[in-house]
């Protein structure tokens, strides 16, 4: 089966607090589109940062699994260790999504020729690389990008391809010191050598659709 999924991402980040001068809110909603997921998916959070500490709220999302709405994830070394806070079952955990992710590698590596999945066919353009503009005082840089990738899965002899196709667009600074907004802004670090050819994916920053980052005034949290 092949089929193409387009993926886009509104992601309203970098909002400033000046009356705490040291802290940063940013909201991202990702939004996928693609007939092989049934549809449309969409995922919202609201993060704070500062410094390598941030606080990751969960607020809805159809595509979230075990992560449970209104719940929220605190990490205060960047993002290397995480704690997930269910405030419907008040409890807390470490998140590990690199065991996580280990685990799931090794449980399809236990399974051999039973399933397989592999990441071919890269492609990345650069559209454009432009003056952004000022945002709350910070000089950006507005950068364009169509990249691509295909997926192979075989499960029990059962043969499934998926054409991945997107769009990215980004407004980015370099002025900002928070670390910590790799705890959600780059997670792809955790999933590196997890499949064959999936590092390469990472590596050209084409698992992330279309972004759009602003910038606006807030009052500290």
């Amino acid at each position: 089966m092949s089929f193409k999924k387009y993926f886009t991402a509104a992601c309203a980040t970098l909002v400033f607090s000046a009356a705490a001068q040291a802290g940063f809110v940013y909201q991202a909603r990702t939004t996928i589109e693609g007939d092989g997921i049934g549809g449309t998916q969409t995922t919202t959070i609201d993060a704070w940062v500062e410094g390598e500490s941030a606080r990751i709220e969960l607020h809805e999302g159809d595509g979230m699994g075990f992560l449970e709405e209104d719940s929220y994830m605190l990490t205060h070394d960047a993002g290397e260790t995480m704690i997930f806070v269910n405030t419907k079952e008040q409890t807390w955990s470490r998140f590990d999504m690199g065991a996580t992710m280990n685990v799931a590698a090794a449980a399809m590596e236990g399974l051999g020729s039973l399933m397989k999945m592999e990441f071919t066919d890269f492609h990345m353009e650069k559209l454009g690389d432009e003056d952004g503009g000022e945002i709350l005082g910070y000089d950006t840089r507005h950068m364009r990008f169509r990249s691509g990738y295909t997926m192979k899965m075989s499960v029990m002899g059962r043969e499934m391809n998926q054409v991945v196709d997107m769009d990215q667009e980004i407004w980015a600074t370099d002025a900002i010191d928070a670390s910590a907004f790799s705890a959600w802004m780059r997670p792809d670090k955790r999933l590196k050598g997890m499949f064959e050819g999936l590092d390469k994916v990472l590596e050209n920053n084409i698992l992330r659709s279309r972004a759009r980052r602003y910038a606006r005034s807030s009052k500290p949290r």
